[in-house]
């Protein structure tokens, strides 16, 4: 999910949405599986806002999961704030790729 800057929620694509359709198949059929929901943010700002930013982006992607069908029980969330880039922080692309939450299936 990629978010737009200063904000903590999107409108997400028909692709997106059957994904977590996906991942919501996933979590009934395999016992003890957890999802984890990373919010990260671009270096615009300051860290504690970033981490702030980073927690509510998670926690839109978990509120969303959750309406959707997965127990709020089995989602775990973190913020990375801007400490995990995965694009250059020196160009908007670059923001904009780093403005995300990740799901991670374990």
């Amino acid at each position: 999910m990629y978010f737009n800057y200063g904000e903590a929620s999107v409108t997400l694509s028909e692709k997106k949405r059957l994904q977590i359709g996906d991942i919501s198949r996933y979590l009934d059929k395999k016992e003890g599986a957890t999802i984890t929901v990373e919010g990260h943010t671009d270096s615009q700002g300051s860290l504690t806002t970033n981490d702030r930013l980073g927690l509510e982006r998670a926690e839109f992607a978990k509120a969303y999961l959750a309406n959707n069908g997965i127990p709020e029980s089995k989602i775990k969330t973190v913020s990375k704030g801007e400490r995990s880039p995965i694009e250059t922080n020196d160009t908007e692309e670059g923001h904009n790729k780093n403005r995300r939450a990740v799901i991670t299936l374990n």
